[in-house]
């Protein structure tokens, strides 16, 4: 089979996608903010539960622990910036400094990190590089130079793909462990799980745990998806279907297990799995359930 070079040239067909995450991501980081602002001092600043060693700045760039005394007036910053990237405004270089601010908080305070972080900081690298700008902005990127129009689309088929390849390996990652678990090999890991105090998210939890078909459902299920996720989401067919399994296991976790933003992180990727068409015969019938919905509630109120 050859082939097809000058595919990855044209416009991507997830640009809507590429949007909506954009949007979703500013939206999401407003709200971490928010919900730490009143922790900033003990998060990040000098007055911080964390070592006062020096920071190193993505990874090679010294910084000294005096960075944490203007630890305020950098969140202030990194909130304008989340504004201005869900309007589309300063487009690349605005999400180019918010990776660059959101990797800085992560070397500020790495022990409140998880797994959605670390996936939140790939995703904001790949966004650089993507054309997410065509929905939702003030102002459409618009390129009259083809060679400058031809590497935008590149760039953006290749940060899309990159992104849905990257979950991809997180879930068959996370996997492998589990897999090399005893409690997950053996089917008891959901049992162990909810009994612990730490996440019992429902009062329900302790039914739950001494109910052994929804505990070796749960276990099981959850390393078939993490497995099999990767190689099964591709085909067309099961696409919907797995999505769907996918949302619920976040959202399970979320309510039992009281693990937010990992989750949200998550299924918000997912929504890249979806091309343009796709979203938008999504968006129609959303639109005609709604239709549908007020013109019953309209046909009630009549009777």
């Amino acid at each position: 089979m050859k082939l097809d070079v000058s595919s990855l040239y044209q416009k991507s067909n997830r640009t809507y996608a590429l949007a909506l995450l954009r949007v979703i991501i500013g939206v999401f980081l407003i709200r971490k903010i928010f919900f730490n602002i009143t922790s900033g001092e003990i998060l990040y600043g000098s007055q911080s539960f964390v070592a006062h060693e020096n920071i190193f700045f993505l990874g090679f760039i010294e910084m000294g622990s005096w960075i944490r005394e203007f630890h305020a007036e950098i969140t202030f910053v990194f909130s304008i910036l989340c504004v201005f990237m869900i309007f589309g405004i300063g487009k690349r270089l605005t999400i180019f400094f918010i990776f660059l601010l959101f990797e800085l908080f992560q070397r500020m305070n790495g022990l409140v990190l998880n797994g959605g972080d670390n996936l939140m900081k790939f995703i904001l690298l790949y966004l650089i590089f993507a054309d997410s700008f065509q929905y939702f902005v003030l102002k459409k990127v618009s390129y009259q130079n083809q060679i400058l129009n031809n590497l935008n689309n590149l760039f953006t088929r290749l940060s899309a793909y990159s992104i849905l390849i990257h979950l991809c390996l997180a879930y068959f990652v996370s996997g492998i462990f589990k897999l090399h678990s005893d409690v997950w090999f053996n089917g008891v890991a959901s049992y162990y799980t909810l009994s612990l105090e730490r996440f019992q998210g429902t009062p329900f939890n302790e039914q739950l745990a001494q109910n052994g078909y929804f505990i070796t459902i749960s276990t099981y299920g959850t390393l078939f998806l993490e497995l099999y996720f990767p190689v099964l989401i591709w085909i067309k067919k099961i696409r919907y279907p797995l999505m769907v399994a996918g949302i619920l296991l976040h959202l399970s976790i979320f309510s039992l297990m009281m693990i937010y933003d990992f989750q949200f992180v998550f299924i918000m990727a997912y929504c890249l799995f979806l091309t343009n068409k796709e979203w938008e015969v999504l968006t129609q019938r959303l639109k005609s359930l709604k239709f549908a919905g007020k013109w019953k509630i309209r046909k009630l109120y009549r009777i």
